[in-house]
């Protein structure tokens, strides 16, 4: 019998879509084991996991990464796991980042009978590379270097390597010189639930609107500029906006047909009445956990071809548009009708992708190779 230790940063973020892909995972990994998942989560807000306290400040952090350390870690949160995984002796270890590399490395050399799964969540050395530029880029080099070193051993160390989509799986190959070993997209439950909650009814809503959900994260915030600026001054429907913390950039967005509505404690309402859901993500990384929302939810979903990478198959389908203009978004959003066909294959690609029961699947498929 399998003994696995799961390792994860996001268990405690506040990023809802990072959380949200590790929390499904676990669940995954639950589903396909006879046996308890120990579960370690690194952060700095408690859970009812067992909590591994990481870096408390960018200065704490700054010192970590040149030691390199990455993921959050420090030289006391790095040995408390190392003092976890020898007690426990699990057989697998799962990581569901790639920044935990020098722990793949140490424990290759302290416990070479445990097998390393680590999750490949996105690329971070792009991620920072394209977060930092000019003399940010200088000032966040020792962060820059230590996400590329502990990715380095991740891949290096690790007896499997899970990405989520194809497209990182090629840019593996590219910096590290090894593609992902499986792809396993992301996963969600049959519902969704944020954790504040919103003064705004849902009954309230426009008869007809579009949605944008996104935490106020940049990419997201650029996006809604984007909406905003080119593409709903062209429009006579109403876009509504939610997501956590989005509330505190009501009045930067504020137009007659936009409404910010922000936080809220359940998103079904604002799915299930939208006409369509926008998504003109242009930067960031990883896939985006709202595409199979929508899906979920039976929407059709038009986008950036970035913010839709890992959905091929919805775009071959046509439940997913991709969208190279704002002219483009004006012009498919004028004529889109809803029909009870693509809501049908919407939910039908979900199910066979999206969902848990395809997450369970594949990753019993992978736990089989791995053992």
């Amino acid at each position: 019998m399998n003994k696995i230790l799961y390792i994860s940063t996001s268990l405690s973020s506040n990023a809802s879509g990072g959380r949200t892909l590790s929390e499904a995972n676990l669940e995954i990994l639950k589903a396909c084991c006879n046996t308890d998942i120990r579960v370690l989560s690194v952060g700095r807000v408690n859970t009812k996991y067992i909590n591994i306290t990481s870096t408390s400040n960018t200065f704490q952090t700054a010192l970590a990464n040149l030691r390199l350390y990455s993921g959050c870690l420090h030289k006391n949160a790095f040995d408390a796991i190392i003092n976890e995984i020898a007690g426990e002796k699990p057989s697998i270890l799962y990581f569901d980042t790639s920044l935990f590399g020098r722990l793949a490395l140490a424990v290759n050399k302290l416990f070479p009978e445990i097998k390393i799964i680590t999750l490949f969540q996105n690329i971070e050395f792009d991620f920072k590379l394209q977060c930092y530029s000019g003399i940010k880029r200088i000032l966040y080099t020792p962060a820059i270097f230590s996400d590329w070193m502990n990715e380095r051993w991740a891949i290096r160390y690790s007896e499997t390597i899970v990405a989520l989509h194809k497209n990182d799986s090629i840019r593996l190959q590219q910096i590290y010189g090894r593609k992902a070993d499986f792809i396993h997209p992301i996963c969600i439950a049959s519902n969704i639930v944020e954790t504040a909650i919103s003064s705004i009814n849902p009954h309230k809503l426009p008869d007809e609107y579009i949605l944008f959900v996104g935490s106020a994260f940049p990419p997201n915030l650029e996006a809604i500029k984007f909406l905003c600026d080119k593409v709903m001054p062209y429009l006579d429907i109403h876009l509504i906006v939610v997501g956590s913390n989005l509330e505190n950039y009501r009045q930067m967005f504020s137009a007659n047909n936009v409404s910010v509505i922000g936080s809220v404690s359940d998103l079904t309402p604002f799915y299930d009445n939208a006409k369509l859901v926008v998504t003109p993500i242009f930067t960031g990384a990883g896939m985006k956990v709202k595409i199979a929302e929508a899906l979920m939810h039976g929407k059709c979903v038009i986008g950036s071809k970035f913010s839709l990478i890992g959905y091929e198959k919805a775009v071959d389908r046509g439940v997913c548009i991709v969208a190279n203009s704002a002219n483009d978004y004006v012009e498919f959003i004028k004529n889109y009708k809803t029909s009870s066909a693509v809501k049908l294959l919407a939910k039908e690609l979900f199910l066979q992708e999206f969902s848990l029961s395809a997450g369970i699947t594949r990753m019993k498929y992978i736990l089989g190779m791995v053992t």
